[in-house]
């Protein structure tokens, strides 16, 4: 048994710090006999704060980053935002890149349009995918109207 320098504090052989008080400074407990003794009314003398702890600040909380130019998207687009939008869908190979750019979003697009223009990509996917399917479908009745008209020009 270990007896702690600093508060007193009975700890087994193979501990390496007093679970107490933290200190490191130990001496040979004096054995009882397995009695129960009774435990000293002194105060302990003032703890000391070893040194690793004393050495870290306090944690305190970080703020919230904000950044400077914040700007609340999450207000539904006005019609003139719509405006805009759409006179900028009329000019050729912009379009495209506005509309790529609008859709991945981003701190200055209002989030109501970022979400409609990713519904239009959707809508325009799917009519994208009818169109080959309905050319597929249709290129080969006209390929067999075709090719059976050939037997009757004899």
């Amino acid at each position: 048994m270990k007896k702690c320098t600093q508060c007193g504090q009975n700890l087994s052989d193979d501990t390496k710090f007093c679970y107490k008080c933290g200190g490191a400074n130990f001496e040979a407990a004096e054995e009882t006999g397995g009695t129960y003794q009774q435990p000293s009314q002194q105060q302990p003398p003032q703890q000391q704060t070893p040194q690793y702890y004393s050495q870290q600040p306090a944690y305190q909380p970080q703020p919230a980053y904000q950044a400077g130019g914040y700007k609340d998207n999450t207000q539904p687009a006005k019609i003139g935002t719509y405006l805009i939008f759409f006179l900028l869908m009329l000019i050729p190979i912009f379009n495209i890149i506005w509309f790529i750019i609008v859709a991945v979003g981003g701190p200055s697009h209002n989030r109501s349009l970022t979400n409609f223009v990713r519904a239009s990509l959707i809508w325009a996917a799917i009519w994208i995918v009818i169109t080959i399917i309905l050319s597929i479908v249709l290129g080969s009745f006209l390929s067999d109207l075709f090719s059976s008209f050939t037997y009757y020009l004899y």
